[in-house]
């Protein structure tokens, strides 16, 4: 590595350290949306079980049990994820994140120079792709993060293919980490994008695409192990069930917000309570992204890119810019709905607005590759005056908006009926923000106007434009982007709030239930600050957060759910709970936003909220998470599953419904079972019976269970529609459930196969 890269490189370690200057000491975290509420509690839990030694394959604490490694998010074998057993979990769970855009902007740069662009071009381009609108945006859909990072190796990886085919085993490596980086749609849709670079761009296309084909076996092989468990997981998830064009087009870009690439926040802010809100912008908004922004920097180099020397390279981005553009409005043009229907995989991948990721990083490449242009080459002066005359009427609109700014407020609001103030309010703050916007966009067309002229007339050295530009597209994207993330104290995820106190006095007998009502009001935060509101969500019981406090739930907060279980939730739990079926869960506590009327509870805590109140309860109904029936129904088809349990007939208690006729004839009486063990992977209950009968645990029926009765390897049926239960005869049992996945050790074994076979082509090669 020569001295300019180690230049490069510490320069973009310095940029990353001051737009993430608050996290570095740890004492601030990372929070905003599923940063809190979702990858904190995960990832804490593996930490928590590696920690303890066992292999975090399962979450006992949400869903009444669920996989934990199979559903990607915590990122477990990810190579990055090292960082979590290295430093204390706070300060890694923020360095983590850090580190990715660091690592983004070196990836880029070295493409960007693998293309034989200036230092000063790729150093322009890695500080587009890295600290974009986007990427920042997405450090709060960690996996998207940890995914979209490794892009531009995988593009370098490829192009070099061409001149040295070792460099197949290295876009493998690149494939297997955006994979277990936990976003396969965007190892998907690069894939894509691959495929044309090599149909387009490469001279030996045939031998190109069987590569790329090569390199995507080697990187399903080698990422097997994460693999095989998701496959199981998603074949039994409602994500595979429940597709519809509906779903899929949720959270598309509108049209309207492309201006947010060069004007942040055009149509409100998202990090403002109500800055970004349907009263104002009507049903034509997405709450995925919360910016775009690049700035007009970029975009004024971009058109001079398209130089005889680069222009393949140049059309193939400009071609994808605009496709994943128009794919990222999804169900705003008919273009999404068409290649919904015609290519593969595009109909399981929801929120079309996730393709922006693909124009960021062609607009940066773009951006650099017009950078390095435009300098070779003197710009025409018929250009240079029309450029002067548009600088001109531009100044002049901005001049004319700056005046009638109260008139353009009154002739906004008129289009509205009957506006709240606070509203107003905010409209009035967009309008004023958007004309500042407006007048800083104008005075830097100007400032570069001015460096243009002095350079024109060789007042200004190239190495000293190069460097203002840069120093201007740094403090641009600074002061636009850096506020993307927002900071939480510690106490947020520290601290036991009286609500989650309660519980955690009552010991872990016990799960707690809430009603939709509430489940609903906690998908949002609300509070005088963000810090606040976080808290209450805490204390209002909000899924997952209570993982932490090992704090048992019958819901939870995943990016996908076991079909069984969602179909038992709507048909059971969600309106109108049926409180046979929700003692049978073992749901000691309820909550709800309003009072429970109903024999059996004990109000434990009534709490009121900057938004609504908390009513929580002691469920004396509730049966034990473990006992013993006696008697059993046989039905194959689960739809009459449902039915029979919604019987008023119906007693869990003494009765439970199997699928498969099971050795013995039942007869024990209903009894609470003792349970011994209550593990992540390993639950052993003892059971004394007087007559043969079943256990029943009322945990989730996952394949990968086993149970162990007295030593020797048992059956376990599913019972009641999502549960466990195991036949036992007359006497004192000691019954052992291990949770022993076997995609989970098959995808071992392959991917030590393949990282074998990916070693012996590298030397082979």
């Amino acid at each position: 590595m020569n001295k300019k890269n180690i230049i490069v490189i510490t320069a973009y370690f310095f940029i990353a350290l001051i737009f993430f200057f608050r996290f570095l000491d740890g004492k601030e975290i990372f929070a905003f949306k599923d940063l809190s509420r979702f990858f904190y509690p995960l990832r804490h839990l593996m930490v928590e079980q590696i920690r303890s030694g066992i292999l975090p394959l399962w979450n006992p604490y949400i869903y009444c049990g669920a996989p934990l490694l199979a559903n990607l998010q915590i990122n477990f074998f990810y190579p990055l994820s090292i960082i979590y057993h290295i430093l204390p979990f706070d300060l890694a769970f923020n360095y983590y994140i850090i580190i990715h855009y660091f690592l983004a902007a070196c990836f880029m740069f070295f493409l960007m120079r693998n293309f034989k662009l200036s230092n000063y071009a790729s150093f322009f381009s890695g500080l587009v792709f890295a600290f974009s609108g986007y990427l920042l945006s997405v450090s709060n859909m960690n996996t998207s993060l940890s995914s979209v990072v490794w892009l531009p190796l995988a593009f370098l990886f490829y192009d070099r293919m061409a001149i040295n085919p070792k460099y197949l085993v290295g876009l493998a490596l690149m494939l297997a980490c955006m994979f277990l980086g936990g976003e396969p749609t965007i190892v998907y849709i690069t894939v894509l994008a691959l495929f044309f670079w090599g149909l387009i761009i490469s001279k030996e296309k045939v031998k190109s695409i069987m590569f790329l084909l090569l390199a995507v076996m080697l990187a399903l092989g080698i990422a097997a192990i994460q693999l095989f468990p998701f496959i199981e997981y998603s074949l039994l998830s409602n994500r595979t069930s429940a597709v519809n064009f509906d779903l899929i087009a949720m959270r598309s870009l509108p049209i309207r917000e492309t201006i947010n690439f060069i004007m942040p926040y055009f149509f409100g802010n998202q990090l403002l309570a109500g800055g970004y809100s349907p009263i104002l912008l009507g049903n034509k908004i997405q709450d995925w992204l919360l910016s775009s922004y690049i700035g007009i920097i970029p975009f004024i180099f971009l058109v001079f890119a398209f130089s005889k020397k680069m222009l393949k390279p140049s059309l193939f981005f400009a071609g994808l810019a605009i496709v994943s553009l128009f794919m990222a409005f999804g169900r705003y043009t008919p273009f999404f709905y068409v290649l919904y229907k015609i290519i593969p995989g595009i109909s399981l991948i929801r929120y079309p607005v996730k393709y922006l990721f693909l124009t960021t990083f062609s607009i940066a490449a773009l951006g650099g590759i017009g950078f390095d242009e435009f300098f070779k080459k003197s710009v025409p002066a018929g250009r240079v005056a029309i450029s002067t005359v548009g600088l001109f009427i531009f100044g002049a609109i901005c001049l004319t908006a700056g005046i009638f700014e109260k008139q353009l407020f009154f002739y906004l609001k008129g289009k509205y009926h009957g506006l709240p103030p606070f509203f107003a309010n905010i409209l009035w703050t967009d309008l004023r923000f958007n004309l500042q916007s407006l007048r800083y966009l104008f005075f830097i067309l100007l400032a570069f106007a001015v460096l243009f002229f002095f350079r024109q007339k060789k007042l200004i050295k190239n190495a000293a434009f190069c460097f203002v530009i840069i120093a201007a597209l740094f403090f641009d994207l600074l002061s636009n982007n850096a506020a993307l993330n927002i900071p939480s104290g510690l106490n947020v995820y520290h601290e036991a709030t009286p609500n989650i106190k309660i519980l955690s006095s009552k010991g872990p007998d016990g799960r707690l239930f809430y009603s939709e009502e509430l489940e609903k009001q906690n998908r949002a935060v609300y509070g005088e600050d963000y810090d606040k509101a976080l808290i209450e969500a805490k204390d209002k019981l909000a899924a997952n957060h209570l993982i932490p406090f090992k704090i048992y739930d019958c819901f939870g907060y995943e990016s996908i759910e076991l079909q069984d279980y969602w179909q038992f939730y709507q048909y059971f739990l969600k309106k109108n709970p049926n409180r046979k079926i929700v003692d049978m869960i073992n749901a000691r506590y309820l909550a709800d936003i309003k009072p429970i009327k109903s024999n059996g509870l004990k109000l434990l805590s009534k709490t009121e909220y900057f938004v609504g109140s908390l009513y929580l309860y002691e469920n004396k109904n509730a049966l034990p998470k473990a006992f013993t029936a006696g008697s059993f129904g046989i039905v194959k088809n689960r739809k009459d599953i449902l039915l029979a349990m919604a019987d008023k007939n119906f007693n869990p208690q003494k009765f439970v419904i199997l699928e498969e006729k099971p050795k013995i004839t039942g007869g024990a009486e209903y009894k609470e079972a003792k349970i011994k063990k209550y593990g992540a992977l390993e639950v052993i209950i003892e059971v004394q019976n007087t007559k043969p009968g079943f256990l029943f645990l009322s945990d989730t029926y996952y394949p990968g269970w086993k149970v162990f009765v007295d030593g020797k390897e048992d059956k376990i049926y599913r019972a009641n529609y999502l549960f466990r239960a195991v036949e036992l005869e007359e006497g004192k049992h000691i019954v052992r459930f291990i949770y022993d996945p076997w995609p989970f050790k098959l995808g071992m074994a392959v991917s030590c196969v393949f990282l074998l076979l990916s070693a012996g082509l590298w030397f082979l090669l």
